[in-house]
Order: structure tokens, then sequence, then C-alpha cells
């Protein structure tokens, strides 16, 4: 291992956060930005097809309809009291079922200061009472402290909470820029979206108040107009948030070239000796076949259109020295379209994409002539842990070492399936060229999140430890040659000293993979992994560890 600097290590630092959120605050945006006040309920002017210039739409606060300022221009709408801020309201009335019943006036409570909280008492306790006023007066008498909870979610709610005290409560409401809620008019019908409705009737709750009030008397009008906040802020936190929320679309969707994405199982286990190669290695990620193909595909493609097809299959020529089915080689006349599929990228690209069916990866590789007779590629004669992969039966005649054809066992002959072929280019392309991949759990939060690993290619369950013979009497050991018609893997697996680094258990958590393409890039991980780096942190904290549920589950059944 190469000798690291620890000192620089401890020097690492990050000088600024990448993202800072605050708490809105309205007042400071209005003033900022001069955003103008909605105070008309109308979307037309009277009598006219043109937006009412105080209204929800108005041209004159907004923009006009052909202008992009309209997708980024607010306003706001006075409320003319005081409310919590929805995200603020929101933490509150999920601390405990009873704070929306009071809130609402619909349960009669007191404030025990020994319990730090609200209690039920009855409807004639002198210290009793209801509404949104009396739960405000009495909820900023209850100490919050973060420490007395045990979920880290809530621990930060209640830190929230305390940062902004004094920006819990609002009295003017941002509105979405009108572009983005703009209505729709078809055949005379107007569509709008439903967030337009919500502001709607906030402007006639507003409006019940001559002036700004905080008036207990208004209690029920505050709790409606909390609501209707509240609901604009789950409709906007509905549009933003979750998979299909506009900022993961837009902002935050990682797409990569050629990256994928996997749900995650067990390694399997079934050496013989910690070295095995079908053990896998903690700076190992075993990937089944078709991501594989899908990883490094310009890779695959290069080697079957350069190496493997070019003395087959021509674009200048429709001939083809094919295997008949009699087992005998011949040229034949192969119609363009199909000879296509083997030597031009995207014919390729077609045949690995339909490695996803299972029906066709247990398919003998073969062309077809014009009259769909089917001509083979190549032929496999299994022998034990031997795999001979020929195109005419001298060539294996030679590789046996026999001169009777009589010898050759029938039964061990079978023609190249796609699996048995993608395999074999893909464990060249990856695995025997030491090729890395990036795993990555979403989110990534912490070192164990993304680390680099050696890429080994699964096939089938069970699957052969065999010596490939081919080309010439070339030879090439493989760990996990597929077995055709047995069971295929088709999930990821990590070891398991990165199961608690990844956060990942085997209930449906999936990891996304990306291979290193350049000698640079692999040769750079191939360092890291060699260094103490890849295994401890910038607190010297192992990054692995066997120290997992799944282990200790596994270890518990197999023991008990």
């Amino acid at each position: 291992m190469e000798d690291i600097d620890y000192q620089s290590i401890l020097d690492i630092k990050l000088d600024k956060e990448p993202v800072v959120l605050k708490l809105l605050d309205p007042d400071y945006l209005i003033k900022k930005y001069g955003l103008k006040e909605i105070t008309s309920f109308n979307i037309f002017e009277s009598g006219t097809r043109k937006f009412d210039k105080n209204g929800l739409f108005s041209e004159e606060i907004f923009g006009n309809v052909i202008d992009t300022k309209r997708y980024t221009t607010m306003a706001y709408i006075n409320l003319k009291t005081d409310i919590y801020q929805p995200i603020i309201y929101d933490i509150i009335i999920k601390m405990k079922k009873i704070y929306q019943k009071i809130l609402e006036g619909k349960l009669f409570v007191k404030f025990d200061k020994s319990e730090n909280d609200f209690v039920i008492c009855d409807d004639d306790d002198p210290d009793g009472g209801t509404g949104y006023s009396f739960f405000v007066n009495n909820f900023n008498r209850k100490k919050i402290s973060p420490n007395d909870y045990n979920s880290l979610k809530r621990k930060n709610e209640m830190e929230l909470l305390l940062k902004y005290k004094d920006n819990w409560f609002i009295d003017k409401l941002i509105v979405l820029p009108a572009g983005i809620r703009d209505i729709k008019e078809e055949n005379g019908v107007i569509s709008q979206e439903s967030v337009n409705k919500l502001y709607l009737s906030l402007l006639s709750l507003a409006n019940s108040f001559m002036k700004k009030s905080n008036d207990p008397i208004y209690d029920s009008i505050k709790f409606n107009i909390q609501s209707k906040v509240y609901a604009i802020y789950q409709y906007i936190k509905n549009l933003l948030s979750g998979k299909y929320g506009w900022v993961q679309r837009k902002y935050a969707l990682r797409r990569i070239a050629l990256g994928t994405r996997n749900v995650s199982s067990a390694p399997l286990i079934g050496g013989t000796d910690p070295n095995d190669e079908t053990i896998l290695k903690y700076d190992e990620v075993g990937i089944p076949l078709y991501e594989v193909l899908k990883m490094v595909q310009h890779h695959i493609i290069f080697y079957l259109k350069n190496i493997i097809f070019s003395n087959t299959f021509s674009i200048d020529s429709n001939k083809a020295y094919l295997i008949n089915n009699k087992g005998n080689l011949q040229y034949v006349n192969i119609p363009l379209k199909e000879i296509e599929k083997f030597v031009k990228y995207e014919g390729l690209e077609k045949m690995i994409n339909k490695f996803k069916y299972e029906e066709f990866r247990n398919s003998p590789v073969y062309a077809e002539d014009k009259d769909g007779n089917k001509y083979y590629f190549a032929k496999t004669y299994k022998d034990k842990n031997k795999v001979y992969i020929y195109r005419s039966q001298t060539n294996l005649m030679e590789y046996l070492g026999i001169d009777d054809p009589k010898l050759i066992d029938k039964n061990k002959e079978s023609y190249l399936t796609w699996t048995e072929l993608f395999y074999i280019i893909a464990y060249i392309s990856t695995t025997m060229n030491e090729k890395y991949s990036f795993i990555t759990r979403y989110p990534a939060i912490e070192d164990g999140s993304i680390f680099p690993a050696k890429i080994q290619v699964l096939s089938t369950n069970p699957s052969l430890q065999a010596e490939i013979v081919f080309l010439s009497e070339t030879s090439l050991k493989v760990p996990r040659y597929p077995i055709p018609g047995e069971k295929y893997i088709d999930t990821f697996s990590v070891h398991v000293s990165r199961l608690a680094g990844l956060g990942m258990d085997f209930d449906g958590d999936t990891g996304s993979a990306t291979a290193l393409m350049t000698e640079d890039a692999n040769e750079e991980l191939k360092n890291f992994n060699n260094s103490l780096l890849s295994i401890i942190d910038d607190n010297f904290n192992l990054k692995i560890s066997g120290d997992s549920e799944n282990a200790e589950y596994t270890l518990f059944n197999l023991t008990s």
C-alpha cells in the first residue's frame, strides 16, 4: 500500500455549504422585488376577454402572456391577519393530533406547565380554552427541546422551530407566477389549475377583515385562512417533490450515459476457498450480464463488430460463411438487412436490447436467408469444465486430439447461444481488463454511499467455472460461464461489508452502477482501491464493516 499523508486528509475542509435554505420572509421578498398585491376576484375585466389588472392573471402584475417574465414574476395576497408559516404549521400539527383540533376550536384544553403541553379539561375550567388564538398564546409557553425526540427528522424540525421562532407568522402570502398556472380556453370552456381556486377562496376569506386584526372573534376565519394557505403549500410541495416532482424531473434527475440501476440481492455463496473467483470480494460488485452489456455497450459492440463477426459477415457482400443444420460450414446468401444485424452499431445494439427477453437469451446465434432458413455462427462442445467453441468438426477434432469423428459425443454438442457469446465478450471487456464501476445508493449522504468496485459478471445460477477453448486453441478461464436453460441472475450484489455504508438491505433496495471507460480512470481507481483511503475515512474510521443486520440475521439462522 502507498504512503498516505494523513495530515492532508485532516486538513480537507468545506468552507461553504453548497445550498443554504432559509424560511421565507414575504415582506423581504415583496420589498426586494417590488411585488404587487392581488386584490380582485375577477379573471377578466367586465365585458372583455382582457385579464383583470388586479386579478390572479393580470398582465400588469405578471407580464404579457407571451412574455417570459410571466413565468418568473410573483405577487402576493394580503391576509390581514397573522397565521403560522405553512411549514411551521405542518410541523406543529404533526407533533400531536390534538393540536389541529385545538386550533380548529373543537377540543377544550388547558396548558399544564408540569406536562409542558396541552391537556384536555372540562369546559368550565377557568384555565381552559380552545381556538386559534388560545393555541397560539399558549403554545409559545411550551419549551421545545430537540433532545426530547429520538427521530432525526423530528430533531431537525424542532431545531427549525427554535431557529425561526421570531418568524413563525406571516400576514401575506406569495403567489406563484401566472405563467405556470395560466387558464386554458378550449371551445369556449375555461379550465385552470386547482391552486387558482385556493387563491380565490383565500382572497374571499381575507376580505372578511376591514383591516388587519388578530381578535379571537375571528378565530374561525383565521383557521380557514390557515387551512387554505396550508393547502396551497401542499399543492406546491407535491408539485416539486417526490420521484415525479418538478424539481426531481428538471434539476435532481440523475441521468448518466450508459448508467444502470438495479435491485440488490445477497451474493451467491459457493466457492471452495476465500480466493475462489466465484466469491465476491470487498472491492468487487456482481452485476448481471444484461446490465453489464448496457454499461459497456460501446466496448461490447466494438468486440462483436471488429473481432467476432468481422471474418463472417461483411457489409460489402451478402455472402456469409455459416453452419447449416447438418453441422457443415457453407457460403450462404444472406439478405443485407440481416447482415446489418451483425456489422452495424444499430443492429448490434438491438441484439443487446433483446437480451432482456429470456427466450432470446437461450436462442442460438444465427442468421436467416431470404426463405427463413437458419444458419448458425458457431457450436459448443462441453466436456466437464471445458467448453470448446468451434465452427467446423475438424476444429473440434483438433481440440479433442482425436482422428475419428465417431468419438465425438453428440450429447455434448450444441449451438452457441447469445448468452454464451455475450458473457465471453462481457467478461473480456470488464473483469479480465479490471474495469471498475462506481456503485451508488441514493441519497449519497456519506462515504459509504458511493464506492468504486471491480466488475464481476453474473450469468446463471448455477453456472460453470470453465476453461473456454476457441480461436485455434486460445483458452480463457472464466468463473461463471452460463448454462443455458438455468435461472438467470438479474439483480446485482455487493460484498456484505458494503451494506452498512450503502444503507442497503434486500427488501427491494436499489443501487446505480456506472462503468469507467478510459484506461486512465480505471488505473486511478485501481491505485485508490490498493490504498488505505479506500477503507478509512478522514476521521480514521473504517468505511467497510461486516457489522450489519443482514449479516447478523444470516449467522443467526445458520447457527440457531
